[in-house]
């Protein structure tokens, strides 16, 4: 059998993509207390993909001695309930101190470490038992617009038109808005790169811009020159140089931040 582990984090996109992608056996969510919630959302979605999900809550999220005991209890726990299962990291989620202390622990037992970089589509293996030189892995596209919104934790409505309060922002923001739902599930790069970058912008509770002015990881290419003409075009961010955008509001960033789907 296949076991998945990770670390629950803000970011859901990291833990979901490979999950959908590998379909395991079991799924592992190691949250924080700050995280529960999250774990809860995120265990009811992989239960609706038809996959096996497990919470183990209180994990420290500060501490290394206390992050290593907690990742070395876990490990234990899993050799004693699946001993034969091989077991995957996933190395993309909690903070850094989690990460670190985590994957000092599942080196020794983990079959592959992985890391999911969305913001270039590709699932990059840290450590792998069988190759001493592991290859990143493509990114498939396994996220629909339902898929999507679910994970981000907005609930599916198929006729925007209905909400007439909404029509004057919809139409305002149209064009960026078809753009992103026509082409969802061939740029689930572009799309969990926009969504980082909205995300960074905003403070926890997603009410209040605290960072407008993010920076991509790159030079954009491919779509991403065009996704971002469309969405300075609609007023909802400007480019402030070859890889720096400033979110024009806070209704910007949740619109770029998975909003668009909603409406």
């Amino acid at each position: 059998m296949r076991l998945h582990v990770a670390i629950i984090s803000d970011q859901s996109l990291p833990t979901v993509i490979p999950c959908l992608m590998d379909r395991p056996d079991v799924v592992v969510l190691v949250a924080s207390r700050a995280m529960e919630g999250k774990a809860r959302r995120l265990q009811a979605l992989l239960h609706t993909e038809g996959l096996a999900a497990e919470i183990r809550d209180l994990a420290p999220d500060a501490g290394l001695v206390a992050i290593r005991a907690s990742a070395s209890a876990l490990s234990r726990d899993l050799a004693t309930a699946w001993p034969d299962a091989e077991l995957v990291f996933n190395a993309t989620g909690g903070t850094k101190l989690m990460t670190l202390g985590f994957v000092d622990v599942f080196r020794k037992r983990a079959a592959q470490i992985i890391y999911t970089d969305t913001a270039h589509g590709r699932i990059e293996v840290i450590a792998d038992r069988r190759q001493a030189d592991p290859q990143p892995v493509p990114m498939r596209d396994v996220l629909d617009v339902p898929r999507y919104l679910a994970v981000q934790g907005f609930r599916y409505a198929d006729d925007a038109t209905r909400h007439a309060l909404k029509l004057e922002r919809i139409d305002a923001r149209r064009e960026a808005a078809r753009f992103l739902a026509d082409r969802a599930p061939g740029l689930s790069g572009l799309i969990a790169l926009v969504n980082a970058l909205a995300h960074r912008a905003l403070d926890e509770t997603g009410k209040e811009l605290i960072q407008p002015e993010q920076r991509l990881t790159r030079e954009p290419r491919g779509e991403v020159p065009k996704a971002l003409a469309l969405f300075e075009r609609a007023r909802l961010m400007t480019r402030k140089g070859p890889v720096t955008v400033r979110f024009a509001d806070v209704e910007a960033a949740r619109f770029l931040g998975g909003g668009w789907l909603e409406e």
